[in-house]
């Protein structure tokens, strides 16, 4: 590519070094020589609509207006058709100015002048020919013989119209504007402008050789056509390049954009030839549109060193053994997008980083030589090998979300690192160095089995969360019998018995820790029950509930989906000394799970590992507690509550993928110890029954232990890494509020909101509605 690079630029050098020669004749004749041999007239003017000017119209003096109606004509055979030799003077052409003797412009101007053109103009060399400062709108049509215009320094150019020429349509030096929205065509540059310029095209700007070309520190806005045999854009150094409309090189080894050293080039739009887009050093590749090589063996993107490219759009070969991107050395690229190749989706040298969220395919999806770090979360297509690794010093890294369709050719000298939240059967040849970091894994030699550990690590939450969140009902209902509506009316709940239904749901949302992935779980169920007074101080009752919960990683390695059914039985005893709260619940859980695998044999690159399961739970609950009345007749209500929770689930085999586990029978044990403050707001008594609030906070104690036996392919898994016992801090806040009618009925609602030590967040809430019978 670097060859190619340096062979367009001498062409192009070449081609300049000729056309400047006649440049210097053309500055230095066309002024003096050619313009003294042809008689001239001085001063404003105005050429009428049937007048026709045989001599050069020469404005000399500043503030002199010069005007071709619409129908007059100046047509000088030797000389400028209009020539400015000062500043400060207007030029107005709706009618024909001509030019055509060798050297000359259709109009000449010198520094600071308005020229505007809305007919016909014709140089033997240019077509508006102007200096410096220069203020030029075009809405008809330019032809010169090298320039439909040439400007030299921090001229405004403005074409809404045709402007042609030998060389360039439009030739400006260095910090000029221009702006085009109508045609602009020549034989080298449609548009070519040297250093500092700013150029914009939401028009036509096209050429046998560059559609629009830059030198150095120029900005290039395309919004419309930039078109050219070699290239449709092309900057040296220290450009930027914004591409939303199209640009296309057409001929052999072209390329859509073409850029040198240091540039930056943004594209939105559309950049197509044999290289969709061709950099060479230390350039910034964004593409968020459509790049497309149609070369054989070229590439979409292809840079040569210390570049960066980020892609979010979509880059594609069509050529035969070509690549969707090619990089030589020490470049980095970030691909979130398809590229999509005939032999590569990404081709990569030496010494590079390549970073892939998106889709890389092709015969191989991904081939490097030496020294690449090649990060993988995103989709790896190759007929012939996903990933191909030549040379020596790779380094390969699969995250989570990884689909790797094809084989890893991996080489010697290689690495692979799998990491977590992956579960994965990867078939590879070659013998790397294989690194799963303590993750439950297998290496057969050919096949490397990799387990997420996630979905059995979070037993302990699961079933914390269930008895937690129906501990919580089980509170709430507790507050409501020892301060129900006793002040109001008959129905006090000491009187006899009380039947309630709740409705409850929790929610934890926890990160990523050590070797577990990030994941939710979410319950929602029904609870209901009944109580009565069992003895002096004491009321109890009992209760039956179902619900439902569904856990998922983060990266969608694994969801379980289990129904709970659960019962139990609770007493309350409350005196002048404080109170004591006690509960049990058991029930039974019908776990389903689905564990997502990554093959790269199997179609689509994953396949389910299923299993169906079941498991039993209890949980007693103990809490003491005592109510302070304070003089505002608020109530604070210290506690400490003790609970357990017991998961005993059986043994399990999986089916439907080539990693199935089988998964012997396993005790999880939680136990949690809490200390809460609440404080009652002092009741608020209407006319149809009393309103009850309180808010509370404290902290949890969480320990839980826990141990899983498993194997994989007649193999044992080693899961001692996230086996044993776990020690968490929670802190919580919560509100109750409760509504307590006359007639004896009560509405109340809770919720909790916590955070603990193991980055989870937890919320649980409950609505539930209680009566006397």
């Amino acid at each position: 590519m670097r060859l190619l690079a340096l062979i367009g630029l001498l062409w192009q050098w070449a081609r300049a070094m000729k056309v400047k020669r006649y440049q210097a004749l053309f500055c230095g004749v066309a002024a003096s020589t050619i313009v003294l041999a042809q008689a001239a007239s001085a001063d404003s003017f105005t050429v009428v609509n049937g007048q026709a000017v045989g001599t050069t119209q020469i404005l000399d003096t500043a503030g002199d207006v010069g005007t071709v109606e619409a129908g007059g004509t100046v047509d000088v055979p030797a000389g400028h058709g209009i020539e400015a030799t000062v500043d400060g003077v207007t030029i107005t052409n709706a009618g024909s100015v001509s030019a055509a003797a060798f050297g000359a412009s259709g109009i000449y101007s010198e520094d600071g002048n308005t020229i505007t053109n809305a007919g016909t103009v014709t140089g033997g060399d240019v077509g508006i020919r102007a200096n410096d400062g220069n203020a030029i709108a075009n809405s008809g049509t330019l032809t010169g013989g090298l320039f439909g215009i040439r400007a030299f320094h921090n001229n405004t150019i403005t074409n809404t119209g045709e402007v042609t020429g030998g060389w360039s349509g439009i030739h400006a030096w260095d910090n000029n504007t221009i702006a085009n929205s109508g045609t602009a065509s020549g034989g080298l540059f449609g548009i070519y402008a040297n250093d500092g310029s700013t150029i914009t095209n939401s028009g036509m700007s096209s050429s046998a050789d560059i559609g629009i070309g830059v030198d150095n520190s120029n900005t290039i806005t395309n919004a419309g056509i930039a078109e050219g045999g070699l290239s449709g854009i092309r900057g040296l150094d220290n450009n930027i390049i914004v591409n939303s409309g199209t640009a296309t090189g057409a001929n052999f080894l072209s390329a859509g954009i073409q850029a040198g050293d240091r540039n930056t080039v943004i594209n939105t739009g559309t950049a197509k030839g044999d290289y969709g887009i061709q950099a060479d050093e230390s350039n910034t590749i964004i593409n968020a549109g459509d790049v497309t090589s149609i070369g054989s063996g070229l590439a979409g993107i292809a840079v040569i060193d210390n570049n960066t490219i980020t892609n979010t759009g979509a880059i594609t070969s069509i050529g035969a053994s070509s690549s969707a991107i090619w990089l030589q050395n020490n470049n980095k690229i970030t691909n979130a997008g398809a590229a999509t190749g005939v032999r590569y989706g990404i081709r990569s040298g030496s010494f590079n980083t390549v970073t892939n969220t998106g889709m890389a395919s092709g015969n191989i999806g991904i081939a490097a030589s030496s020294s690449n770090t090649i990060t993988n979360s995103g989709t790896i297509v190759g007929s012939a090998s996903a990933v191909h690794l030549v040379g020596t010093g790779n380094t390969l890294n699969l995250l989570a979300g990884s689909n790797i369709q094809g084989m890893l050719a991996l080489g010697t000298g290689n690495m692979l690192n799998i990491d977590i939240g992956l579960s994965s059967a990867f078939a590879y040849t070659g013998t790397p160095t294989i690194n799963t970091f303590g993750l439950p894994s297998h290496d057969s030699g050919s096949v490397v089995y990799v387990v997420d550990p996630t979905g059995f690590s979070t037993a302990d939450e699961m079933v914390a969360d269930l008895t937690g969140v129906v501990a919580g009902a089980l509170d709430e209902r507790f507050t409501a019998a020892r301060s129900g509506p006793v002040a109001v009316g008959d129905g006090a709940e000491g009187a006899g018995t009380v039947a309630w239904l709740t409705a409850l749901g929790s929610h934890r949302d926890q990160k990523a820790d050590g070797l577990d992935a990030g994941f939710g779980n979410r319950i929602g169920g029904l609870m209901a029950g009944a109580d009565i007074v069992i003895g002096d101080g004491w009321r109890g009752g009992l209760f039956i509930g179902a619900a439902a919960s569904r856990m998922q990683t983060a990266p969608d390695s694994q969801a379980i989906d289990a129904g709970n059914y659960f019962a139990g039985g609770y007493a309350g005893f409350s005196g002048p000394g404080g109170f004591v709260d006690l509960s049990l619940t058991a029930g039974l859980s019908d776990f389903s799970s689905d564990r997502r695998v990554a093959n790269n044999l199997a179609p689509g690159g994953f396949e389910h590992a299923e299993a169906d399961y079941n498991g039993v739970f209890i949980s007693p609950s103990a809490t003491f507690g005592r109510d302070f009345s304070m003089a505002n007749g608020g109530v604070v209500t210290p506690s400490l509550r003790a609970r357990y929770a017991g998961l005993f689930l059986g043994s399990y085999e999986e089916s439907g993928s080539a990693a199935n586990i089988s998964v012997g029978n396993r005790t999880v044990n939680v136990f949690e110890l809490r200390g809460q403050l609440a404080y009652g707001l002092a009741p608020w008594q209407t006319e149809n029954g009393i309103f009850h609030a309180t808010l509370r906070a404290g902290a949890d104690g969480v320990f839980s232990d826990g141990s899983i036996e498993a194997g994989i392919a007649g193999n044992p898994l080693d899961f001692a890494a996230v086996d044993g016992s776990d020690q968490i801090l929670r802190g919580f806040a919560g509100f109750d509020a409760a509504y307590a009618t006359a007639g004896g009925a009560s509405f109340n609602v809770g919720t909790e909101l916590g955070y603990d030590s193991n980055s989870a967040f937890t919320a649980r809430a409950e609505i539930g509605f209680d009566m006397p019978l």
